[in-house]
């Protein structure tokens, strides 16, 4: 029994220091180890909103840091191409078309113009961006508050847009936003 205390207080002992000695990872540049500083944590980036297309081709995800602007990155599963994307603050939805030729990503606002909007006491508005994986070329399409691409038909991408700043005034004052169809081969749009 006595034994037994002793091994638990010991253990209970490198427990408890075993925090002290991990923090310590990070040397500065006199070589001496140094604590984890909140900087230090606010860089770390995280992937999130990994996706992956049917096919299995490419793959997509978003890299943010705990404070900052992320970039989606999308690369392919067996090839060298890799493209990457400045896409704001936080991360959004990632999506691929059923045909695998297209992906399109949320662009939230970046940290900059998100401060300056806010002190002038004005709306953030997401964008969306859609990428031609044969190519790489981005298209970005401004203030879209949600996004589809038809399961049907892979040639169509759907964006609910906000409502328009301008129709909130006045007496023909309306409510409703535009849901516009994108035809992703041709770049045609309807309302």
């Amino acid at each position: 029994m006595k034994r037994m205390r002793i091994y638990f207080s010991v253990m209970l002992i490198l427990f408890l220091l075993t925090p002290c000695y991990s923090m310590e990872t990070k040397e500065d540049t006199s070589g001496a180890l140094r604590p984890i500083q909140l900087e230090d944590m606010l860089a770390w980036k995280n992937i999130r909103s990994a996706s992956v297309p049917n096919n299995g081709i490419w793959f997509a995800y978003n890299l943010s840091p705990n404070k900052g602007d992320s970039e989606v990155i999308i690369r392919q599963t067996k090839g060298d191409k890799e493209y990457k994307f400045k896409a704001g603050m936080g991360s959004g939805k990632i999506s691929f078309s059923e045909d695998s030729k297209w992906v399109v990503f949320t662009v939230n606002p970046f940290e900059k113009e998100s401060k300056k909007l806010k002190k002038q006491k004005k709306k953030t508005f997401r964008k969306l961006a859609l990428v031609n994986l044969a190519t790489g070329k981005k298209r970005v399409f401004e203030k879209v508050q949600s996004f589809s691409f038809s399961n049907e038909n892979p040639n169509w991408l759907a964006m609910h847009k906000y409502q328009s700043e301008g129709n909130s005034k006045g007496k023909d004052k309306w409510k409703g936003s535009d849901l516009i169809l994108h035809e992703l081969s041709t770049g045609n749009e309807f309302n």
